[in-house]
This record gives C-alpha cells, structure tokens and sequence, in this order.
C-alpha cells in the first residue's frame, strides 16, 4: 500500500514511473491532453480581405481534427460548399478562399461537423479582375469622381465635393514664364498636365537671377537658356598661354610670355559707350544694358577670369568679376587711410577718431568706401554707379568696404589689371603691417595701362588713391 501510494503521488507530478521487480524505474510513457469539449473561438483572421485561392490563416482557440470544424459562407442562394478547416494546433488554423464568394463585406461562420454553428467572423471578398477598390463606409466619404466596390459588391460612385468650387477659367494646361532680362532666353511656356481636383488659377515661372546666362557655364543649357560664364575655376597652375588657347607653356617663351603692355592682350574698349546700365534695379539688368564682358580665359594669357561692365556713368565705370561676384568701383581720388576706410580710432600710432589734433578725420569723419553711423560717404555716388547700402527704385543694394591686400591679388590675378580704369599709381588697402600698425599695404600699378604689379606700405597718414570693392 505504501508503496502504491507513492506510485500515484510520483505519476501526478511531470514524470511517470513502472514498478519493475520490486523497484521504482522511470520510463517514457506520454501523457496527451484529452482535445478541450468547449466550442472552438475565432480571434483573428488574416488576411481580412481575400480573392478565391489565398490562404486566410485563422487565430483563436479549441481547434480539433475530432470536431470535423468548417468555415461556412453566409449568402444567399449560394452554391458555394462548406470549406474544411485546416487544423494547426489548438489555437491556429487556415482555409482557402473558394470560387464563387463575389465581391464586398462577408459573414462567415464557423461549424462542427455536427452542424452546430460554434463562432463567425466578417471577411472581405475580392477577385483578380477587380480593379476598383472595396470600400465599407459611405457614399458621401468617397470624392465624386472615384468609383469603388461597397459592402454588397456593388459598383458605386462617391459623392464627396474632393474639388471645391473651381472656376471654369481655372485649369490651364500651360503657364507663361515671366518676362524680363533675367528670363531671356528661357523656355516661353511651362506644360502642366493637372491631376484630378488639381486646382490652380495661374501659374507664373520666373526663373530669377541665379539662372542669368552669365551664372551658367558655356555650353551648358538650363531650362533652355545657354550658359556665357567662363567656369575654369582651376587656380592651381597660371601657366603661360597664347590668347585663346588653353595650353600651358611650361617653359616660357621670350617672344611672347610678357605681361601684356605691348597690346597682345586685347583690353575692353568702353569708349563707344557714353552711359549704361546707371537706372536698373538689379546688378543683371545694369550688366544686360550695358552688354560688355571682356573674358580673360580667351583673351588673357595666363587663365585670367570673366568680367562684365555694371555700370557707366559720367565717365565713371563699375566692374563684376564674375570669378568673386564683386564688384569694383573707379578710382574715387586720394586720401588718408583713415578717410578712405572709415576707421575712427585712436590706437597711439596714428589718431583717426573724428576731429583729433592729428587731422587725419574731420568732426564728422569721412568714409569714402564704407557706409555706416555717423560717417560721411556722400559725394562718391558716380565711381560706385549710384549704388548705395540702401536699395532704391533705380538701383541695388550694395555693401562697399575698402579692397584687403587679398582683394587685390585675386582681381589681379583675374585680369583686373586690363580691365579697370584709371588705374595707375598707389591704391590704399584695409590691410595693416603686423609689425607697426602707424602703416598699411598699398596697391601699386606703376606703369601706365595698369598691368604691372607693386605692393607697398606707408604711413597712414599719406595721401594714395582709393577703389572701393562691393557686393
């Protein structure tokens, strides 16, 4: 008895045991769970929409081979024959979606084989030839010029206003571009294909300044317009070169590698032009009036750059270098550093502050380059092409300031030197000598038609001719 007793406690825990001889030996005797009595349930379906042979996978509990379980299809005089249930494990099953169901929202149910229905679920039917989508909700949700598929399998056409109130003038199939210098050139009309319940009234494409032929590279074409900038922005090798002709020399020929005062390099004649380009708004419109470029990658001989004439006025004349985009303004005449950068300190090595007994700035000091608070810049409108920091209706904003020691050796490595005028003698710039600061570098052109190169240093102090570079 005692040891039956013990039996029975050890074959109620995991593990089952035989009596051998009269020993305890574990063996491997299975214990199988009797299949569950209770009705099976439907958690999930998936896919919820499914056309005639697509595996619809069927999530819930108490699924049996023994209840002979079958998915039933709800519908009125239906041919359709009940579809076997294929058992996974209790809690997961699958069917094949037959022949037959139609299109829209279907009851299913799902019966034993004793005929007792035991759950049911909703199932969306579709075929492969439909194309219109199936929709459960309303008419009145779906936009008037979509037709769907509703609940019952129906075709039906929304009623939704998705458009709005649209004028009869307002589709156009094509949109003008707008006019102007900064189009010229450009594609004359955009086509637009509008969408359904696409609506607009007009369209207007303005390609702006940044597409201006002289921001696009020669020989390239964007939006129809062909490119004019010299784009060699290779400043790695200055080689020289005959004009024209983009190989470089790499020993230097006598006969013609100079620095271009003998005339081989052909210089921008202005004189024809008595004013232009002194009434326009923007910096591209002045350029396109007065319609003079000298490019330096052709007519130069060591891969000098672009420039182009913004403004001529009463002898005056303003110049891009389209390398930098900035801008450099006449010679506006001789002063002191300090007037000619608009520097109103006292450091001790020279007073530049307004009125000081040094005399180098007036009460109201001078700024013949520079605008700003409390400084005098007026009377230098004509070298810088009537362009002030304050834009107006006949001109640009521009921001003038002294050129730096680098200004200058970039423009003149950019062909400055056979290009802008009255440029002979000694220019200040807003660039200091490190080891005394009384002095400052100066620009120098020494021989007459600007081509040659000096840089020197003097006391602030000393009259020199200042040129203002702005952007």
């Amino acid at each position: 008895m005692a040891l039956a007793k013990n039996l029975k406690i050890r074959l109620m825990v995991v593990t089952s045991f035989a009596l051998v001889g009269c020993e305890l030996a574990q063996n491997n005797i299975a214990i199988t769970k009797a299949p569950s009595t209770a009705s099976a349930t439907v958690i999930k379906v998936n896919p919820i929409a499914a056309k005639p042979g697509d595996v619809v996978q069927v999530s819930g509990d108490n699924f049996s081979e023994a209840k002979q379980l079958k998915v039933k299809f709800a519908l009125s005089n239906s041919q359709i024959s009940d579809v076997p249930l294929a058992i996974v494990d209790r809690q997961n099953a699958s069917f094949v979606m037959p022949e037959g169901v139609g299109l829209g929202l279907r009851d299913v149910k799902l019966i034993e084989g004793t005929g007792n229905e035991v759950a049911s679920f909703s199932l969306v039917a579709n075929q492969t030839s439909n194309t219109l989508p199936i929709f459960i909700g309303e008419a009145s949700d779906i936009c008037s010029d979509k037709q769907y598929i509703d609940r019952n399998g129906d075709t039906q056409t929304g009623t939704k206003n998705c458009a709005g109130t649209t004028p009869s003038s307002a589709i156009a199939t094509q949109a003008a571009v707008a006019t102007g210098s900064e189009n010229d050139d450009a594609v004359t009309t955009v086509t637009l294909t509008p969408g359904s319940n696409s609506v607009f009234s007009s369209v207007v494409v303005n390609l702006g300044a940044q597409f201006q032929k002289s921001n696009i590279c020669a020989g390239k074409t964007i939006f129809g317009r062909l490119g004019t900038a010299y784009c060699s922005l290779t400043f790695g090798s200055r080689g020289h070169r005959d004009p024209g002709n983009t190989t470089e020399r790499n020993i230097p020929s006598v006969a013609t590698d100079d620095d271009g005062m003998d005339g081989s390099v052909t210089r921008p004649d202005t004189s024809g032009i008595s004013s232009c380009g002194s009434t326009q708004a923007t910096i591209e419109a002045r350029i396109a009036s007065c319609n003079l470029t000298w490019d330096g990658g052709v007519l130069g001989k060591t891969g000098e750059g672009k420039w182009s004439l913004v403004t001529k006025l009463n002898g005056k004349e303003v110049w891009r270098d389209e390398r930098t985009g900035m801008l450099w303004s006449d010679n506006l005449g001789d002063f002191n550093w300090c007037q000619a950068s608009g520097n109103t300190e006292n450091t001790g090595d020279g007073d530049c502050s307004a009125g000081a007994e040094s005399g180098l700035q007036p009460a109201v000091p001078v700024s013949v380059c520079s605008e700003g608070t409390g400084l005098n810049s007026d009377g230098y409108d004509d070298q810088k092409g009537n362009m002030r920091k304050a834009v107006s209706a006949t001109a640009p904003s521009v921001i003038w300031r002294l050129p730096t020691r680098m200004d200058y050796f970039q423009g003149y490595a950019n062909g400055m030197g056979y290009v802008l005028p009255s440029f002979e003698g000694e220019f200040w710039t807003a660039t200091l000598v490190s080891i005394y600061r009384g002095w400052a570098f100066r620009f120098g052109a020494y021989t007459v038609g600007a081509a040659g190169l000096g840089l020197s240093n003097n006391t602030r102090d000393l009259l020199s001719k200042v040129r203002c570079v702005g952007r």
